[in-house]
């Protein structure tokens, strides 16, 4: 048997909600303590998963010691939220019957007046869904919607908060709180919560209605006083035209009129046409457009909690991002070069072959240019001066130089720091200098045998090593 698809709210799934809300209550409690908690175990289980910073921020707050006590704190404050919108459901059934029985019962002697009692059923209501529709269409942004929501969600954190103190269902109740402020995840939690508030109001109204006209007898009947009887009858034939459709007992046009109320002893002989119009209305203007509400705000709920994401950008969260995605991490080496010969490997430099009939090319490579003696003079050498080399551009100059040169140089000296090691673009810059596939030449060290100070710097030894690899490699490859 397959196993169920995992929910969003699972504690196990860093992608639902109540990880990241878990993650914001980690983010609060170290923001009341003054510094991040130390524990490297979920540091380390943190930089070990890939994805994003979000999602390492949620798996370290999974790890820390007080995951557990967080979630007990969010069980106690969902447990709570869930008391108080079931005490706000009962009272709203309550309150409905209430006001079906405070509307029916003013007309103890007299006829029902059928448009106040409508009116006075469903206006509120009405007006509260026009509402929220138009802040809903127009401003989408706003959090004052779902203003019965927002008094159910604040009564139950006050009860979680006195029935559960400490630090950490502080942060739980912060953080849940902060959550469903944010749009658009609070809008729909708040959204949800009127709606089913109001569907419960309206169905102690409409209980109460069938209760009060299946044991009591109401004669129904409407009056005016500046609005003309034509007005009446378009405003009645509109109301009953949706509810008609569905099925219910209405009124035709010649009950309406003649259930004006023009005096005492009148006869009312339309009542169960009356009376089918009225539970009507509260069905099709009252329970019908407030459960299409709850169900858009229920679809829309469940798409903003599967799409929350905690806000990095918060210095909670900003400070985690060095110990959580480390700048650089030692990956060991890549691209390893050639190994080149130990200091205290004997072999015999072999003679260069000299091939150009040109000067000998000097070079000074990543040296401070000397204010005088530049070339250095030597009896019978005639010099070609290549200039300096600082950088990669500089370095360009000089093969494109010394690969151009006609007649070709016999040799090309480089004279470089022995203080500084060379690397391995030192490297291949010298190999592309004695490249001998290409118009070139033989590229030889500054490096005399006979003075040994010359190699007791830092980078003698190194640069040693690099210019007898070199001739070795050109030496086998001849």
């Amino acid at each position: 048997m397959p196993n169920p698809p995992p929910s969003i709210d699972r504690a196990d799934d860093p992608s639902g909600l109540i990880p990241r809300l878990l993650a914001e209550a980690v983010r609060l409690h170290e923001d009341a303590l003054g510094a991040p908690l130390h524990e490297p175990q979920a540091d380390e289980r943190a930089r070990t998963i890939k994805g994003d910073l979000e999602r390492r921020i949620v798996i370290r707050a999974q790890t820390l010691s007080v995951a557990s006590p967080l979630r007990t704190a969010f069980a106690h404050f969902r447990a709570g939220t869930q008391a108080a919108v079931a005490a706000a459901l009962i009272g709203a059934l309550l309150a409905g019957a209430g006001a079906a029985r405070l509307v029916l019962g003013s007309y103890a002697e007299g006829p029902v007046n059928f448009f106040l009692a409508l009116s006075s059923l469903l206006g509120l209501h009405t007006l509260m869904l026009l509402v929220w529709l138009v802040v809903i269409l127009f401003q989408p942004g706003s959090g004052a919607v779902g203003l019965l929501g927002g008094l159910v969600l604040r009564l139950g954190r006050r009860v979680t908060r006195w029935l559960h103190r400490g630090p950490l269902e502080l942060a739980a109740l912060r953080a849940a709180g902060e959550a469903f402020a944010r749009p658009p995840l609070g809008r729909w939690v708040l959204s949800t919560i009127s709606h089913s508030l109001w569907l419960s109001y309206l169905a102690g109204c409409l209980g109460a209605v069938l209760l009060l006209l299946g044991t009591r007898q109401y004669d129904f009947a409407w009056e005016t006083t500046i609005l003309s009887e034509r007005a009446y009858m378009t405003m009645a034939r509109m109301i009953a035209a949706p509810v008609e459709i569905l099925g219910f007992d209405v009124p035709d046009p010649a009950r309406v009129a003649g259930s004006r109320r023009t005096g005492s002893g009148q006869v009312f002989d339309a009542r169960e046409r009356w009376g089918g119009l009225l539970v009507g209305c509260l069905v099709v203007y009252g329970l019908v457009p407030r459960g299409v509400a709850l169900l858009v705000s229920l679809g829309a709920l469940l798409r903003a909690r599967s799409r929350y994401r905690l806000d990095v950008t918060r210095p909670g969260f900003a400070r985690l991002q060095g110990r959580l995605v480390p700048v650089a991490r030692a990956v060991g080496v890549v691209d390893p070069d050639e190994p080149l010969m130990a200091d205290n490997d004997a072999v015999a430099r072999p003679s260069a072959a000299i091939s150009g009939n040109g000067p000998v090319g000097v070079l000074g490579l990543e040296i401070e240019r000397p204010e005088r003696g530049w070339p250095p003079a030597v009896a019978g050498v005639e010099w070609w001066d290549l200039g300096f080399a600082e950088d990669r551009t500089d370095r360009h100059r000089v093969v494109e130089r010394v690969a151009m040169a006609d007649p070709m140089a016999k040799a090309v000296v480089v004279v470089c720091s022995l203080a500084a090691t060379p690397d391995r673009g030192t490297g291949a810059f010298l190999a592309s200098l004695a490249k001998p596939t290409s118009p070139g030449c033989p590229a030889a060290d500054a490096r005399p045998p006979t003075a040994p100070t010359l190699t007791a710097g830092r980078g003698g030894a190194a640069y040693s090593r690099l210019a007898e690899a070199r001739w070795e490699r050109r030496h086998r490859r001849r």
